[in-house]
């Protein structure tokens, strides 16, 4: 009995002792229940931290596959040289499609958002007069930029020889319609695409030689995007 009668005098108490201090038991709750959200915060932020550092080094925050040789067989032939990287020729493994290859060496690279753009817009320009960007790659030390191979020189150092023949000019036929088709890409950009592209002379390059369907834009560098 007296074992019950305690029993029932603790029980009393406990309840008493929580129905006199409701604040403090509220008190406690709260604090319990901030030290898990800071707990779930902190693992929240070191879980971010993490994802940035796997990222941080990537240009193109890891968009793009990373390994090129997987589609592409890259070639010795040295196009050319510039302040950021090199072209060369390289090959498609399934279509036999050579192509041009535009190695950019990223620690020569001061700023990723201007190419970036530039990339984001070829991929999604689709012209007979504008060059075609198939695909990019970017590991840990370079970015690749497959695109069409355009082997027939700047369209201004085609005038200039154009000039030192013996014709001295094109033909009246060939240089309207080179003129069509700049005026026919740069419709394309302005009409469907809304881009105007700010450096048009020294961009323009040719597939094989000038000739009437040959002239295309190779670089958009100074292009701006106009909202709709």
């Amino acid at each position: 009995m007296e074992g019950t009668v305690d029993d029932t005098t603790q029980s009393e108490e406990g309840e008493s002792s929580s129905e006199l201090f409701p604040d403090e038991n509220s008190a406690r709750d709260s604090l319990i229940q901030k030290f898990n959200d800071s707990t779930i915060a902190s693992e929240s932020i070191r879980s971010s931290e993490h994802s940035d550092e796997k990222t941080s080094h990537y240009a193109f925050k890891g968009d793009f596959p990373t390994d090129i040789t997987e589609k592409y067989i890259l070639m010795k032939d040295v196009l050319g040289e510039g302040s950021f990287g090199t072209v060369r020729k390289c090959r498609n493994r399934r279509t036999r499609l050579v192509c041009a290859l535009k190695t950019i060496d990223k620690s020569k690279l001061p700023d990723a958002t201007q190419l970036r753009r530039e990339v984001d817009i070829l991929l999604h320009v689709h012209h007979p007069h504008i060059i075609r960007l198939y695909d990019v790659y970017e590991d840990d030390t370079n970015i690749y930029l497959v695109s069409e191979l355009c082997s027939g020189g700047e369209l201004y150092d085609r005038v200039v020889e154009k000039m030192r023949s013996k014709e001295g000019h094109f033909s009246e036929y060939t240089a309207a319609r080179i003129i069509q088709n700049i005026l026919s890409a740069i419709s394309y950009c302005h009409d469907v695409k809304k881009i105007v592209h700010r450096d048009l002379v020294s961009n323009i390059n040719s597939r094989s030689g000038v000739g009437d369907n040959n002239v295309l834009w190779h670089s958009f560098v100074f292009e701006i995007a106009l909202s709709h």
